[in-house]
């Protein structure tokens, strides 16, 4: 997905949509813009011992061509017509053996439908694992509240507060993984902080039982980052920024679960997910810098929804 030139208007929250025995999926969040419709989903399929399986019946394609190039889940949408249309995004996969022999894996797919209100038609499908074609119907924002709260990344308002007193800076124990598509968003998409022509987004925040995970995604609408060297905290950020939770008088820095960063004429955009632990309160209190764009640490208070 290309980085959008607003915050989008949140329109799922998140959670598991498909429990089958070859295959669960789940929401991670569904971002409304008058542009387009952004789709994050997670798909896992079970413990898999390698010895001894029997093969696999293919599902039945009612909607998904006869020959089609995919090769994991498929997504896609149907219009007032009931026409199927497949959408394919951004695909990540990870894969591990266990001791055992089994087999765990999972698929991050991100897409992006035509702009869409009221609700979604949504298809999934992989008939090569059994798993069978499955129509979704998702409720979505209306055109109205979509236009109402949709704000330009370079005037919303901004999270960030000044520096005011002194911390204890520590590293943050690492995290297990959380299954982010079995949880729920607890804020909407937020500028924690903005420069001249740099910005860091809160792009999404996903809280589990006693975890949260966050998504940032920093840009720079100039390329100057690109052949940046990172010379700050660790190097754990890449030439992305660098974010700590503060507890009390202490700041524990996070190294990021997953980092990717692209560059070019445009500009230079940067992605990462962060794992911590989920604060009693119900507000999250960071502390972010990011020198290689030039922007000095800051706090940002973000509370937590608690959705109805």
């Amino acid at each position: 997905m290309a980085v959008p030139e607003s915050l989008g208007v949140l329109a799922h929250r998140g959670g598991l949509v498909v429990r089958r025995p070859e295959l669960t999926v789940g929401i991670v969040q569904i971002i409304s813009r008058l542009s387009g419709l952004d789709v994050d989903l997670l798909a896992r399929r079970p413990p898999n011992q390698q010895s001894g399986r029997s093969p696999t019946t293919p599902a039945a394609r009612r909607l998904l061509p006869v020959f089609d190039e995919g090769r994991d889940l498929r997504v896609g949408w149907l219009d007032r017509q009931g026409r199927s249309h497949w959408n394919f995004g951004t695909v990540s996969s990870r894969r591990r053996t266990h001791a055992d022999g089994a087999v765990t894996a999972n698929w991050r797919t991100k897409v992006t439908f035509p702009a869409m209100f009221d609700k979604l038609s949504l298809v999934l499908a992989w008939p090569e694992i059994g798993f069978p074609e499955t129509v979704l119907t998702v409720p979505l924002p209306d055109r109205t509240t979509v236009e109402r709260h949709t704000t330009p990344l370079w005037t919303a308002p901004t999270a960030a507060v000044p520096v005011t007193e002194s911390l204890t800076y520590r590293s943050a124990p690492i995290q297990p993984e959380v299954a982010i598509e079995a949880g729920t968003v607890v804020a909407s998409q937020q500028v924690l902080y903005r420069g001249s022509e740099t910005a860091i987004v809160l792009t999404r925040l996903t809280a589990t039982d006693k975890a949260l995970s966050a998504e940032l995604t920093s840009i720079a609408t100039t390329p100057t980052l690109a052949g940046a060297v990172p010379s700050t905290r660790e190097s754990d950020a890449g030439r992305g920024p660098s974010m700590a939770l503060i507890h009390e008088r202490e700041a524990f820095w996070i190294r990021p679960r997953r980092n990717s960063s692209t560059s070019g004429k445009r500009g230079f955009r940067n992605v990462q997910e962060f794992t911590m632990w989920r604060p009693d309160n119900h507000v999250l209190n960071l502390a972010l810098e990011w020198p290689l764009a030039e922007l000095d640490e800051v706090r940002a208070r973000i509370p937590l929804e608690q959705p109805k």
